[in-house]
């Protein structure tokens, strides 16, 4: 069953203590961390989808599986989100957080 899960205050404050627990800084890890910290606070087992597979991993550890599989046209580039202006920000899609059944 897949949920939408609103980022509280309490969680961006988990966000930056996941990313100095890992060691991990920038751009790219700052779009993961929200929905790993939101991964991480709900009871296992979890599977987040990505398209970042490798920087998922490195935030979620092993408390979260990270399946991951090129799109069916062969495109692996991130997916991206139009900004306010309609132009892509690079920002990637949301993730899903969703517990096995």
């Amino acid at each position: 069953m897949a949920r939408t899960v609103p980022v509280t205050e309490e969680i961006a404050e988990e966000t930056t203590s996941l990313l100095k627990e890992t060691g991990l800084h920038g751009h790219k890890y700052a779009i993961d961390e929200a929905p790993a910290a939101v991964a991480l606070r709900q009871p296992g087992p979890v599977t987040v989808f990505t398209s970042d597979e490798a920087g998922m991993r490195k935030l979620c550890a092993d408390g979260v599986v990270v399946p991951w599989s090129p799109p069916p046209d062969g495109d692996d580039r991130p997916l991206t989100l139009p900004g306010p202006s309609g132009r892509r920000t690079g920002a990637r899609c949301p993730f899903r957080c969703i517990p096995p059944r």
